[in-house]
C-alpha cells in the first residue's frame, strides 16, 4: 500500500478514548485533596510520632527489660554460658525496639505516599499496621508501664488513620488521582 501513496506517512491512530468524565487531565489534577485524606495522614503521622517517642521512652529502661529478657533465655537455654546468655538478652531487646522504629519510619514514608495522591500506598499501609499491631500485642505483656501507654495511643491512632483513607471521598480523589496520571501521556507523537 505504500507504494500507491509514495511518500506518504501512514495515518496517526485514532485518538484514544477517555475513561474520565468530560474534564481534561489538568482539571483532574486541580482537584483539591479531600480534607478526609489530611485527616487520615496527619493521624498517620501523629502516630509514627507516638511511636518514637515510645521507643526512646523504653530506652530509658533497656536495663529492665535486658534483665527480663536474660531470664527468658537462661530458662530457654540454661546450658549456655551466663555471658552468652547476657548477649543474647542483649540483642533481643534492641532488635525489639529496633523493629518497632523500623516499622514506623515505613509507616511514615507510605502515609507521605498516600499523602500526595499515591492510590496504592494506602493499600501498602495495611502491611506495616498489622505488624504494628502484632509488634504492640507481642510486646504488651514485658513491657514497662509508660511503653504500654505508648503502645496503646499508637494502635488506636494507627486504627482510626486506616478508615479515612477508604472511605468513599477517598476512593473518589485517588481514582481521579490514577485516571489523570495515566491518560497524561501523549500517545499521537
Amino acid at each position: 500500500m505504500q507504494a500507491e501513496h509514495g511518500n506518504a506517512h501512514p495515518s496517526a491512530p485514532p485518538a484514544r478514548p477517555s475513561r474520565a468524565t468530560g474534564a481534561m487531565p489538568s482539571e483532574l489534577a486541580a482537584l483539591p485533596r479531600p480534607r478526609i485524606i489530611d485527616l487520615s495522614y496527619w493521624l498517620w503521622l501523629l502516630a509514627c510520632l507516638v511511636g518514637v517517642i515510645t521507643a526512646a521512652a523504653t530506652l530509658r529502661y533497656f536495663g529492665d527489660l535486658q534483665d527480663a529478657m536474660f531470664s527468658i533465655v537462661e530458662r530457654q537455654f540454661p546450658g549456655e554460658a551466663r555471658a552468652t546468655n547476657a548477649e543474647v538478652a542483649t540483642a533481643a531487646v534492641a532488635i525489639l525496639i529496633g523493629a518497632g522504629v523500623v516499622v514506623v519510619l515505613v509507616q511514615m514514608g507510605l502515609a507521605m505516599a498516600m499523602h500526595s495522591g499515591r492510590g496504592w500506598a494506602r493499600f501498602a499501609l495495611l502491611l506495616p499496621a498489622g505488624l504494628g499491631l502484632l509488634y504492640s500485642v507481642a510486646m504488651f505483656g514485658t513491657a514497662p508501664a509508660m511503653t504500654k501507654a505508648g503502645l496503646v495511643a499508637t494502635t488506636v491512632l494507627m486504627i482510626i488513620a486506616v478508615v479515612p483513607m477508604f472511605l468513599p471521598d477517598a476512593r473518589a480523589w485517588f481514582a481521579q488521582r490514577r485516571l489523570t496520571r495515566s491518560d497524561s501521556y501523549d500517545y499521537s507523537e
